[in-house]
């Protein structure tokens, strides 16, 4: 990887830094970031056809905040989509590809398998997130940038695939740890009741024994009533 690249690379992440790029890529960051945690947390549970819809709502509502964006790049506007065609072009792919989601999505086309992984928030975000570089760059077109780009994208997933482990590892020890608590708490009741039963039985085994005495003592009562009685 030449000097070239990797200036070009460190150019396009200090993008995100500017204000207007940051209220946009802020939240998908996020969102991507909680849906990969609550999936490993909850690694059992699958989303259905309408989070891969709304997921895919995703890619409409960025294109359209793109285009607003190349309008207003400078004072030529409308004329900004013909001097600008490359962004212009990539944001109308994203466009088709995101209205063309949510049309397959919505008819439930896909196989569930497919769909989960292109209507995933780390596919849909992670391909908005690079669109949004571009319109934004102030660099010249070159297969640099476009290279730049591509590994950005095959960075930000890896690396959002490469924390799936820790964070699960993490709720398996969590669940792990809960779970041997649990069948404490389950053995210390187990104890308690055993304990209380004890308790119990020598409480009714001493009440028994002085119930035993009354009688023998009442009965011893009553044959002395009885002699005196007979005299």
């Amino acid at each position: 990887m030449n000097s070239n690249l990797i200036n070009t690379v460190w150019e396009l992440l200090k993008t995100t830094g500017k204000p207007e790029i940051l209220w946009v890529v802020l939240p998908l960051a996020i969102t991507t970031l909680l849906m990969v945690i609550y999936f490993q947390r909850y690694k059992d549970e699958r989303p259905g056809w309408n989070d891969y819809f709304a997921n895919s709502l995703i890619l409409i509502f960025v294109s359209m905040a793109l285009f607003r964006a190349i309008y207003e790049l400078d004072i030529l506007g409308l004329g900004n989509y013909l001097e600008y065609g490359w962004k212009t072009l990539a944001v109308l792919l994203l466009l088709i590809f995101g209205t063309l989601i949510v049309k397959l999505n919505f008819g439930h086309f896909f196989p569930e398998r497919l769909s989960r992984i292109i209507s995933s928030p780390l596919t849909t975000n992670t391909i908005a997130f690079i669109v949004i570089l571009y319109v934004h760059t102030g660099l010249e077109n070159s297969w640099t940038l476009f290279l730049s780009l591509l590994l950005i994208l095959l960075g930000l997933l890896i690396v959002f695939n490469l924390i799936k482990w820790p964070i699960r590892k993490m709720f398996e020890y969590s669940e792990k740890i809960k779970k041997k608590e649990k069948i404490e708490n389950i053995q210390q009741e187990k104890f308690e009741i055993s304990e209380l039963d004890k308790a119990i039985k020598y409480k009714k085994k001493k009440l028994n024994k002085q119930k035993i005495k009354d009688l023998d003592k009442q009965k011893k009562e009553a044959l002395r009533l009885k002699k005196e009685i007979k005299k």
